[in-house]
């Protein structure tokens, strides 16, 4: 094979059709829809939380556990109760075995744990206080900037849809991950 042959074929190589972002143009349509799915179940999470009424539960303490550090410094209690529901509290122990528990209607989240004695607020974490409050929140605004990218930006890579739909999944991987814990 002679230079100018070589030299003919690397210049038919270099000027070959570049790939459209096939991945994007096929997927695109079910991200978005997916996006406003996150979208709305946040919406609906919080319109639980802050929106509709709460409800009053009469309970009965059934298990307690301490929580401590690698170091074994107490750092609060973990608490179940007769009707199934957890949560901890990172100041004193409750001594109290009835207590009240004040939920949303929805997804049964804890706002506040009543004694005879105390109201147990500020000191106490459930899911909603916990860092998967933080991570919602970064979903929800990542999730709007991601929509707004995929619907306005036409020049967007294959890279740049996958770094939105990679993100994306790894706050929703962490939500799931932190509430399991």
């Amino acid at each position: 094979m002679e230079k100018s042959e070589r030299a003919s074929k690397i210049d038919d190589l270099a000027n070959l059709p570049t790939p459209v972002n096939k991945f994007k143009s096929k997927y695109k349509k079910p991200t978005i829809y997916a996006l406003v799915l996150v979208l709305l179940s946040i919406a609906v999470f919080f319109t639980d939380y802050y929106l509709l009424p709460q409800k009053k539960t009469e309970d009965v303490i059934v298990r307690y556990q301490k929580i401590t550090d690698r170091y074994y410094k107490l750092l609060g209690y973990k608490y179940s109760t007769q009707e199934g529901f957890d949560f901890y509290i990172s100041g004193g122990f409750i001594e109290e075995f009835y207590v009240t528990i004040e939920h949303t209607s929805l997804f049964k989240n804890i706002k506040k744990v009543i004694t005879a004695h105390q109201k147990y607020s500020y000191e106490f974490n459930s899911d909603h206080k916990s860092i998967n409050f933080y991570f919602i929140i970064v979903l929800a605004i990542s999730s709007i900037i991601s929509l707004l990218y995929l619907c306005f930006y036409k020049d967007l890579s294959d890279n740049g849809f996958f770094n939105i739909v990679l993100f994306n999944s790894l706050m929703i991987i962490y939500i799931i991950f932190f509430s399991s814990v």
